[in-house]
């Protein structure tokens, strides 16, 4: 590949003409198809296996946001295999467009600028989701990891999640980075690698948390609050099945209490704000996305606790 450079003052760099913006591309399914092809001997060799946790919570055809951690570059032989053919649109960095920008674009790339604020990535993901009905395979931490452990995610992350309004789906794989790490001259070691597809959360359960929270608020300042089944479900924009499932979930963690007016024939929810205000304090010890999953997979699914029940000795161990 060659890069033509032309040396210029500032000034006449500055007053260059900034390149038209193009909105991304739904990807190519040929394309696809060929890496997952191509894929395959190396993911053999690997003996690649992948669990997938809660899936069965996302419609074929429901776009979501796929957190992946960055290892090496294997990951996306791996997204190739396991996300197939669930179309996708990948964020990458604007650097690896050039000299080769249509290829990336028939893949479904999305550039995006390195250490700055860009307005323009999030347009083009909620395009990506809302018109091209396609998902985002995003690599939060930016960079390939240099020692195999995850970095700190960025705060700005909540927003985006926020912003896209889709499910979210955490890709995370187990020795990837041993398979080929930076260090090694890119030489592949033998190392089986495995990977877990986890449905984290649903916009719907966002929005019914978020909505509760605006209720609480209003019922501090006086007002009632006391709506039927029927009102609960239109202000939050949630069909039935929908409704009573992010009920029942968020009531098991103890974020939501239930109450039944039998005289009344009417079902009331409340925040349990004492479980909220502990639920901030444990996501917000620790930015280390693989020790907060770890962390309430223990915890809550498999040890069965609620929100309230966790310790502050339980809670401190993300700190280690």
């Amino acid at each position: 590949m060659k890069i033509k450079v032309v040396d210029m003052p500032y000034e006449q760099a500055l007053a260059q003409p900034r390149e038209k913006h193009t909105p991304p591309r739904r990807p190519s399914m040929l394309f696809h198809a060929l890496l997952r092809a191509l894929s395959a001997p190396d993911l053999r060799a690997t003996h690649f296996r992948c669990d997938r946790v809660g899936m069965e919570r996302l419609g074929p055809d429901e776009p979501c946001l796929v957190l992946m951690n960055h290892s090496c570059f294997l990951d996306l032989k791996i997204t190739a295999a396991v996300l197939y053919p669930r179309p996708f649109n990948i964020v990458c960095t604007s650097d690896g467009f050039v000299g080769k920008a249509g290829l990336m674009r028939a893949l479904g790339c999305i550039p995006t600028r390195k250490f700055q604020p860009d307005t323009a990535l999030v347009r083009d993901m909620l395009y990506a989701v809302k018109k091209l009905k396609s998902s985002i395979l995003l690599y939060p931490e930016a960079s390939y990891s240099f020692d195999g452990t995850a970095t700190p995610l960025p705060e700005s992350l909540g927003k985006c999640v926020k912003a896209l309004g889709v499910p979210i789906v955490l890709l995370r794989t187990c020795g990837a980075f041993a398979r080929d790490p930076l260090y090694n001259g890119l030489q592949n070691r033998r190392v089986n690698v495995s990977a877990e597809l986890r449905y984290l959360l649903s916009p719907e359960e966002e929005r019914f948390l978020k909505h509760m929270k605006e209720f609480e608020y209003i019922r501090r300042r006086g007002y009632s609050v006391n709506f039927t089944r029927a009102q609960y479900m239109r202000r939050m924009g949630l069909r039935e099945y929908t409704f009573d499932r992010c009920a029942r979930s968020l009531c098991r963690l103890g974020l939501i209490v239930k109450t039944e007016d039998s005289s009344r024939n009417r079902v009331h929810y409340r925040l349990n704000e004492e479980a909220y205000e502990r639920l901030v304090r444990i996501v917000t010890t620790t930015r280390n996305i693989d020790r907060l999953i770890a962390f309430f997979d223990l915890h809550c699914f498999k040890l069965g606790k609620d929100i309230l029940s966790l310790t502050d000795e339980e809670i401190d161990t993300l700190l280690r």
